[in-house]
């Protein structure tokens, strides 16, 4: 893996990205990212490195990176590999955090742009201004950072799963 001064541009961070992707078992080679990979990979420093500073900084202070990392780090890792990382802002400045995820499938792949305000939550206009493919790209890219990790504890749990929600073992 590439250390944090090897970075030079997005593309780098995107090919670290990459990887690091894991790879399901008898799958369609269909690449996913637990959160503790995403943790592993962008440090606070590779994403200062790819995001503008001053713009984040008077969002979130001088520790935006951190913020991002713990509370967009999954939209960002998507809105990077969609070759668009400082949409991130849009995310922070309508409180739509990894917590929101997944995005609603009508909401990302409705072509009438003008009917998105119609729904429920209205922190999701802002995708109005986004092209179709950028909104396409994001919910087809969701489902890979939205693996569920599991641990044992030895107390029985109870979780509730997406229709297409990709599982790691």
């Amino acid at each position: 893996m590439a250390s944090d001064s090897d970075l030079s541009n997005e593309a780098d961070l995107v090919d670290v990205l990459l990887s690091a992707a894991c790879s399901a078992d008898g799958s369609s080679h269909q690449d996913f990212w637990p959160l503790k990979v995403l943790l592993d990979v962008l440090t606070p420093r590779k994403i200062s490195s790819v995001l503008d500073s001053s713009d984040f900084e008077r969002l979130l202070g001088p520790d935006f990176a951190e913020v991002i990392r713990a509370d967009f780090l999954r939209i960002f890792a998507i809105l990077l590999l969609n070759d668009c990382p400082e949409r991130t802002r849009d995310f922070i400045r309508n409180g739509v955090k990894d917590d929101d995820l997944p995005l609603p499938k009508e909401i990302l792949r409705d072509n009438n742009t003008d009917e998105v305000s119609g729904q429920k939550d209205s922190r999701l206009n802002f995708l109005r201004t986004w092209r179709t493919t950028q909104r396409y790209g994001f919910d087809r890219t969701q489902w890979q950072f939205l693996t569920p990790y599991f641990t044992y504890r030895g107390i029985p749990t109870h979780f509730s799963f997406k229709k297409k929600q990709f599982f790691h073992g």
